[in-house]
């Protein structure tokens, strides 16, 4: 027998993660968090939702908290996993064991960590209804298609939808003959066209207007080159424990140790998986890379690995199935336990940054001069407590003003955008959705600097303390108006 449920016990340990941070917001959730409802109609309608569905979804969640967000996408995520399971199932040909390791493997692998920003929210609910319409095309027409539809709203799965389209011809013994192929695909003639239908109407009624005019249309070739380079780089760019690497590793191999691993049934159905993961890996990025999207780690750009996590699943296994049974144990263990450190790490860098943040509003909303200024200039020192090796926009620092005192009074702008603030780099901006609805650019503005630092403290307990939960300072000073626009700021205390 081959007991599976001890990882699946670790897999959801892992993923109740997310709800540690349960109210953190990150990134683009402050063009959401505190909005009007009619700022975030419009930006969704701008955006091309169709119907504007995004942005009801929004509205309805926010109006319940930015928690609900955080549980939904732990049960999506989940749920996405078993309904792959059961996907497979329909497959002969795959060994219980590779089910369940492509299965582990589609939960575990670190892709799409900024699943846990509200903005990204409908990614996750699209990917769920898309497997779910996968599972139920066989039996449940009229669903499929509408859940199929409706996934669509995440544009990248048209491209992905042809791998159903090519297991429901695979599951047809008679594929192989032309003019069964022929017949197959008439009496499926509902389910060929749907991403035709969906990508008209799309064009023709919902296509990006005003602000995101072109938004995703920047179709280059050249694009197909550059980004998977860059993506390939990025892979040396990654950060992890390797004490955690042991630790997550020697507990997988403990579990599995005394378990087989045979694959899969056949060196034919080996190559066949091998190939088939690329393929799906190359249905997945294809759509970002073509327009200049790196799926990569850093930053939120994780988002366009929505897609990776089933083709190399399945390249994984294909690859391991060539090797020698004695040896597959050892190198799944590491693949899952180095997966799991790097989701743990990433999740303990996410609440970090949101408790930084957090104290941030609590030093501004007790600073004077920050209350009575319009024009903020940060300076933040406190880099290394961000998550994913990023920086703030000027709409987080907004938002984090807007928290402290409940208006839209100031404009933050990070060091080193004065010059561009004042030449109407940033006068777009000011409205509710950047969270700067109130403030009113002015010549010659009085202008602050908010420089940011990490408190030091000499006792070991207080150093590890200070890690999780950071205390922070900060230095006010006035920048000194006649120097401007310069390229370098000078300020004298206030």
């Amino acid at each position: 027998s081959f007991s599976v449920c001890p990882l699946y016990y670790g897999i959801i340990s892992y993923e109740t993660l997310i709800l540690l941070i349960p109210n953190a917001i990150y990134w683009d959730d402050w063009t959401l968090y505190q909005a009007e409802p009619g700022t975030i109609l419009d930006t969704f309608r701008q955006n091309g939702s169709m119907l504007n569905l995004v942005a009801y979804l929004h509205l309805f969640m926010l109006e319940i908290g930015p928690w609900l967000y955080k549980i939904l996408t732990f049960i999506l995520m989940f749920a996405s996993g078993l309904v792959l399971n059961n996907i497979l199932k329909r497959h002969a040909s795959v060994a219980a064991e590779a089910r369940f390791f492509i299965v582990l493997l589609f939960l575990v692998l670190p892709f799409n960590i900024a699943r846990v920003a509200l903005i990204d929210f409908p990614y996750t609910l699209c990917y769920f209804l898309f497997f779910l319409a996968w599972l139920l095309m066989d039996r449940f027409r009229v669903a499929a298609l509408l859940l199929f539809f409706l996934s669509f709203n995440t544009n990248s799965l048209l491209v992905f939808y042809a791998l159903p389209i090519l297991d429901m011809i695979y599951r047809d013994e008679k594929w192989l003959d032309f003019r069964s192929l022929l017949k197959i695909i008439v009496c499926k003639v509902d389910y060929i066209v749907l991403p035709f239908i969906f990508f008209a109407i799309k064009v023709y009624f919902f296509s990006p207007s005003g602000q995101y005019n072109g938004y995703n249309e920047g179709y280059k070739l050249i694009n197909l080159i550059t980004s998977p380079a860059f993506q390939a780089l990025d892979l040396f760019g990654l950060q992890m424990s390797v004490g955690l690497i042991i630790l997550f590793s020697g507990s997988v191999y403990f579990i599995l140790k005394n378990k087989s691993l045979s694959l899969l049934n056949s060196r034919k159905n080996t190559c066949f998986f091998a190939v088939l993961g690329l393929l799906c890996f190359v249905f997945g990025a294809f759509p970002y890379w073509i327009v200049g999207c790196v799926p990569t780690f850093i930053e939120w750009s994780s988002r366009h690995q929505l897609l990776l996590p089933f083709g190399t699943a399945l390249i994984i296994v294909g690859v391991l199935s060539f090797s020698h049974q004695s040896s597959r144990m050892g190198v799944m263990s590491i693949v899952v336990g180095a997966s799991l450190a790097y989701n743990v790490s990433a999740y303990s860098s996410l609440f970090v940054d949101w408790q930084k943040q957090k104290e941030l509003i609590n030093l501004f909303s007790k600073n004077t001069d920050i209350k009575n200024a319009r024009l903020i200039v940060v300076s933040d020192n406190s880099l290394n407590l961000n998550a994913l090796r990023r920086e703030y926009r000027f709409y987080e620092w907004n938002g984090l003003m807007k928290k402290a005192f409940g208006n839209e009074l100031r404009f933050c702008i990070p060091n080193g955008a004065l010059n561009q603030y004042y030449s109407g780099g940033f006068d777009k901006f000011y409205v509710n959705a950047y969270k700067a609805g109130e403030f009113r650019k002015e010549s010659k503005m009085p202008a602050i600097f908010v420089e940011i630092k990490v408190n030091k403290f000499e006792s070991l307990k207080e150093k590890i303390i200070n890690r999780i939960f950071p205390e922070l300072s900060l230095s006010v000073t006035e920048i000194d108006q006649t120097r401007l626009p310069g390229n370098k700021i000078t300020t004298h205390k206030l």
